[in-house]
C-alpha cells in the first residue's frame, strides 16, 4: 500500500499547486486548491476571501486597513485618496461636486446643508452660521445703508484696520459701545489682509464731527489696551 506524506505547496500565476509525494519522493498527483495571494501582504488567501479593488486581489485584513467607504454615496476608496476631512470621508467626485467648506471653521459640509447670508457668498455651517447671526463682526462685503452725521458739502468715511489683537467678538463689542454710545457711528467687519484683527468703518462724516463727536481718541485708547496696533505690525509697511 502507497503511503503519503503531507502535500508539498508549489506557487504558479498567483495560485498554488497541492502536491503529494511517497516515501520514495515520487509525486502521485497535482491539484488546484483554489488559493490566491494578497497583493499587499502577499499572504496566500482562499478564494472565497478575496477582496478585489482596482483589479487588485487583497486579503480582508489589507482590504479593510487600505480602503474605506465613501460616506457620501458609498463607493471603497483607498484610504490615501481620502479626499474628506477628520469626519467625513469622501472620493474626490463626491468632494468637488456635493461638498463646500465653512469659511469659519474649515470643515466641510454638504452643499445642502451650506447656511449663507444675504451680505456675502460664503458658506458656512449650521453652528457658525447661527454664531455669526449673534456676532458683532461682520464679513467684509458688509455694506449698510449709509447714515450721515454732520453738516457739511463734504462726508468721509474712515476705515481703521486693527492687528494683533485677534478676531474676537467680545473685543468688537467693547469697541462699538465706545463708538455708539449715542448714535451708531461705526460697525466692524473681517478683512482677509489682517492675520489677526478686524477691520472697523464708519458711516460718512462731516470733518467736525469726526474732530469733535466721533470719540476717535476713546476707541483707540481702548484698541491699544487690547492689544491691536495699526501700524508696525506684519501686515502694515512702514
Amino acid at each position: 500500500m502507497t503511503i503519503l506524506t503531507a502535500p508539498c505547496f508549489l506557487l504558479k500565476n498567483t495560485e498554488f499547486y497541492a502536491r503529494a509525494v511517497t516515501p520514495y519522493g515520487h509525486f502521485v498527483f497535482e491539484r488546484n486548491v483554489h488559493m490566491k495571494v494578497c497583493e499587499i501582504c502577499r499572504s496566500s488567501i482562499n478564494e472565497d476571501n478575496v477582496y478585489e479593488m482596482d483589479g487588485q486581489l487583497l486579503c480582508a485584513d489589507c482590504y479593510y486597513e487600505n480602503t474605506r467607504e465613501c460616506d457620501c454615496y458609498g463607493d471603497r476608496i483607498w484610504c490615501d485618496d481620502d479626499a474628506g476631512d477628520d469626519n467625513i470621508s469622501l472620493c474626490s467626485h463626491c468632494r468637488e461636486n456635493h461638498y463646500t467648506v465653512c469659511d469659519d471653521c474649515g470643515r466641510l459640509i454638504h452643499d445642502d446643508d451650506a447656511c449663507y447670508f444675504d451680505d456675502d457668498d460664503y458658506a458656512y455651517c449650521r453652528s457658525c452660521y447661527e454664531r455669526r447671526g449673534r456676532s458683532h463682526i461682520h464679513c467684509y462685503s458688509f455694506k449698510p445703508e449709509p447714515i450721515f452725521y454732520g453738516d457739511s458739502d463734504l462726508y468721509m468715511g474712515i476705515e481703521l484696520e486693527l492687528d494683533r489683537g485677534g478676531e474676537i467678538d467680545s473685543n468688537a463689542e467693547r469697541l462699538l459701545d465706545i463708538a455708539n454710545a449715542d448714535c451708531t457711528n461705526l460697525y466692524i467687519k473681517r478683512d482677509g489682509s489682517l492675520d489677526e484683527g478686524m477691520e472697523l468703518v464708519t458711516h460718512p462724516m462731516s470733518l467736525d464731527y469726526h474732530c469733535i463727536e466721533m470719540p476717535w481718541e476713546d476707541i483707540c485708547h481702548e484698541a491699544v489696551v487690547m492689544g491691536y496696533r495699526s501700524h508696525k505690525t506684519s501686515t502694515f509697511s512702514a
